[in-house]
């Protein structure tokens, strides 16, 4: 992935973010992160555009799978995406994951809103598989309908903080509206 200052087309960095080729990207609003998934479909990077540094690696799945879409909220405190295989999965994010001591899956807190951490892997501390363990997976997700599973959809949000709603766009068929309750670990 490069990013380019379209104003002056100058190159401003250039990110390896994953082996194969990608398939899906997602840049918050104020345009400083930047999700990246591959053709793969289970892992999803989030890099700080500014500096080409990789701040999460988040887990969709284990099984091959086509990223219909992805967004993020619209102060990036959240990103959605919607698989082929008719999952949503919602990941909190953070900025700056390291700020004032606080690990990637540290609940953050702003005014009443709060984001649930993220799940991580029972095996994280086995060191021979610290790759795979080590991702973050969604701290919810919602199975679509069967006969909307494989159909090209879309996934935004409405709203921000304990309001927001997400919503997943079906082509041809029905717009769905979820409400994850972040503050009780996005169920």
């Amino acid at each position: 992935v490069t990013v380019v200052d379209l104003a002056s087309g100058k190159k401003l960095i250039s990110i390896a973010a994953h082996q194969s080729a990608i398939s899906a990207i997602a840049l918050s609003s104020n345009s400083k992160l930047m999700a990246t998934t591959s053709e793969r479909g289970t892992l999803v990077r989030i890099w700080e555009t500014y500096s080409g540094k990789q701040i999460h690696e988040l887990r969709r799945g284990t099984t091959q799978s086509t990223t219909h879409h992805m967004a993020f909220s619209p102060c990036a405190r959240y990103l959605a995406m919607v698989s082929s295989h008719g999952t949503v999965h919602l990941f909190a994010v953070q900025a700056d994951p390291g700020a004032a001591g606080m690990s990637p899956t540290a609940p953050t807190r702003q005014g009443s809103d709060v984001a649930a951490p993220n799940r991580t892997s029972y095996g994280a501390s086995l060191s021979w598989f610290s790759g795979y363990f080590a991702s973050e997976w969604s701290s919810s997700w919602y199975h679509l309908p069967p006969e909307l599973v494989g159909l090209p959809c879309v996934v935004g949000f409405q709203g921000e903080g304990p309001d927001c709603r997400l919503l997943v766009v079906v082509a041809g068929h029905q717009t769905l509206r979820l409400v994850f309750d972040m503050a009780r670990g996005g169920e």
